[in-house]
């Protein structure tokens, strides 16, 4: 990565005082979130509290002590970039016009609009110890904005910040050193050249001689107009590093004091009058500041904030010993979605609308087979997938209706139980994810045997479920589920097996569940799902490999089979039949295939359905979770996603991954759920 230092280089060690900031973009690699994805400029914390975490943004820190001129200075410049081989490679020049991020740093200059500066301590290129995870500066202004020209080439953006309240001693600065003077010169500036070429006033930055930082001007990036080589390791003028500038008028007082980064907490006394972006919307998502202890604590529970580092670990890694003694904690005192609102009150005493779409390359030739008879008041929808020498499965959609919902113990009841019920429900650190220590999006437990879902979800027994969380009626939910298996076997004469894992998943709104399977065989052949809350969009596709007959590097899958619907089917169907019948060799037929399958975009969709509050599916058949994969898209609100699957005591999934550590060996009979006879659903 690009870098230029002025002067010493200190060693690592901890941060001291700065009150002015010279900050270019970094390059960034593709699995970074992006700061600001706006032409607007960069937000101050205002109220509603909005600020921009900043963790691309590459720092140059003056260190003054005493009021001696800057020491040193460090700069780590980038642009807009792309990762290749764990190297950060420029492919474009960085302006206006291609980056949201330059006209967000231009109006933030030309507005003097104050940016919050947050630090995290794996920042590698500054050598300053941080001492927490990630450290909230200050607030800044942007005072200078250029271009720089790399050895590549290529122009970045750079920025000069500045301290808004000079007469604040930063947290950061050495405890002996002295408070920062209330005398301060801003009269004393750069010196400043007009460019002859392009007319634009640029200020001397560099100590190598004055340039024109006008990207698109033909003297750009040259001293005094010649074409003198430049050096990557420039060093700053003095003057550009020392000199201030006021904040508006009046230095003296503090100007953010009405800006405040800590969020407001809701006002759950007044519920009514919150919107659906703090109920149940990204807002809810948010993490707080705990008022006693002052530390920021993460949505981990569904009912609201806890601030206790064990509470979110679960026993898996020991708290922190500055995490100990808070138990602060600001919870939801009811259930946050009401049961049937207006949005989820369609076709009031009737079923709920169109309930599938077909997509135009499929290989399901018409509608589901709809039975609204044998399974009354159930509608009953049936989407089978063809195949011509395989089994694949079906698809069972079992659509709910008022009937059917507004019953005691129904699916209002059940949506408005899980939201009360303390049962552990909770976003949990992903194993999968790029950022160490991510929070899951969505809010999940696990019922009865562990089930490896790529997160530290420690299960929960059926009987701790249903008779330790004070709603025994949740046990319907499995009942419900439990019935949709027996009935999706029995219709089918597949064998059935009773589910041992339930899984729990809350979603608020505009979450989804991105394309996957669930499972390749080692699971049992059927699983349920449930549906409670908003509306939600479930679709199948094909997997690539099938679909393409390819796999990720052009080769030619081994397992070759074809499906109806897949790319170049006909070709690929006669072609396997001349080599079946020995017709041809096996390398004939490898080449043949080669010639014509590529990969190319991703597989369309075969179906869709439509996923009402109190809707069951029933994937039966283990060939849909080898050959296809689906994904649920929120079209409503908060919801809950509940599926029910059977283990297979050997198989990959059903592992100690999750099971609290003090435990050796797993209890079989977590998986046993037996319900009384008045527990057992009927279908009415």
């Amino acid at each position: 990565m690009d870098h230029m230092e002025i002067d010493k280089k200190p060693s690592k060690r901890k941060l001291s005082d700065a009150e002015s900031t010279t900050s270019g973009k970094r390059k960034r690699s593709s699995n970074e979130d992006d700061d600001w994805d706006s032409d607007e400029p960069l937000p101050p914390a205002v109220s509603p509290p909005s600020y921009t975490y900043i963790s691309t943004v590459v720092f140059t820190i003056n260190e003054e002590l005493a009021g001696e001129p800057p020491a040193w200075a460090q700069i780590i410049s980038a642009g807009k970039a792309r990762e290749r081989k764990d190297k950060y490679v420029m492919f474009d020049n960085q302006n206006e016009d291609n980056s949201t991020h330059i006209r967000a740093w231009k109006r933030s200059l030309q507005l003097q609009r104050p940016v919050g500066i947050v630090l995290g301590d794996r920042n590698s290129q500054l050598k300053y110890e941080l001492p927490h995870r990630y450290n909230v500066l200050d607030y800044f202004m942007v005072t200078d904005m250029w271009y720089a020209k790399g050895v590549d080439g290529y122009a970045r953006g750079q920025v000069r910040l500045q301290k808004v309240d000079l007469l604040k001693k930063s947290w950061w600065a050495e405890k002996d050193s002295p408070d920062p003077s209330r005398e301060r010169d801003f009269e004393m500036s750069p010196e400043k050249k007009t460019c002859d070429s392009c007319d634009e006033e640029w200020p001397l930055i560099y100590t190598v001689g004055w340039m024109c930082f006008n990207q698109y001007c033909q003297d750009f990036w040259k001293v005094d107009g010649s074409d003198a080589a430049i050096s990557d390791n420039l060093e700053f003028d003095d003057n550009f590093l020392s000199y201030r500038i006021k904040y508006h008028r009046n230095h003296l007082e503090p100007p953010v004091a009405k800006w405040d980064l800590v969020p407001r907490l809701p006002d759950f006394g007044n519920l009514l009058g919150m919107t659906d972006s703090y109920l149940c919307g990204e807002k809810a998502k948010r993490g707080v500041v705990c008022p006693n202890c002052n530390k920021c604590v993460p949505r981990v529970a569904f009912r609201g904030w806890k601030c206790n580092t064990q509470y979110l670990h679960e026993g898996r890694v020991e708290p922190r010993e500055s995490d100990e003694g808070c138990t602060w904690e600001y919870m939801f005192p009811a259930y946050i979605v009401k049961p049937l609102d207006e949005k989820l009150s369609r076709d009031l005493e009737d079923f709920h609308g169109a309930s599938w779409k077909l997509t135009k390359r499929r290989p399901i030739t018409a509608g589901p087979e709809q039975d609204w008879e044998s399974h009354s008041p159930y509608r009953k929808d049936t989407y089978r997938f063809p195949a011509e020498s395989i089994r694949i499965g079906e698809v069972i959609h079992f659509v709910s209706n008022q009937a059917i919902n507004k019953k005691v113990n129904g699916p209002d009841d059940l949506l408005q139980m899980l939201q009360i019920a303390d049962f552990g429900l909770r976003r949990q650190r992903s194993a999968v994810s790029k950022v160490p220590g991510q929070l899951t999006g969505s809010f999940m437990k696990n019922i009865g045997l562990p089930y490896d879902y790529n997160v530290p979800n420690i299960s929960m027994s059926f009987d701790e479920f249903h008779n330790k969380v004070g709603h025994p009626q949740l046990a319907q939910i499995y009942a419900r589920l439990d019935w949709a298996i027996r009935e999706a076997c029995k219709a089918n004469g597949t064998e059935y097996k009773p589910a041992n894992e339930m899984l729990i998943l809350g979603y608020f709104r505009g979450q989804e569940m991105i394309w996957h399977h669930d499972g390749d065989g080692r699971l049992g052949s059927t699983i349920a799902g449930m549906n409670l809350g908003a509306t939600a969009r479930m679709s199948f596709r094909m997997k690539s490999k099938y679909y393409h007959g390819v796999d990720s590097n052009q080769n030619p899958v081994l397992e070759d089979v074809i499906l109806p619907g897949c790319q170049h089917y006909e070709f690929r169907r006669d072609l396997q039949k001349k080599f079946m019948k020995r017709l041809i060799t096996r390398r004939e037929y490898s080449a043949e295939r080669r010639k014509v399958l590529r990969k190319g975009g991703v597989p369309p969709r075969v179906f869709e359905m439509i996923l009402h509050h109190g809707n069951i599916i029933v994937q039966n058949g283990t060939g849909i979770q080898k050959y296809y994969e689906h994904c649920v898209e929120a079209i409503d609100g908060m919801r809950f996603a509940v599926t029910a699957r059977h283990l297979l005591k050997n198989s990959r999934e059903f592992t100690t991954n999750n099971v609290d550590p003090s435990v050796e060996t797993i209890d079989p009979s977590m998986g046993d759920c037996e319900l009384a006879d008045d527990q057992i659903y009927d279908g009415k």
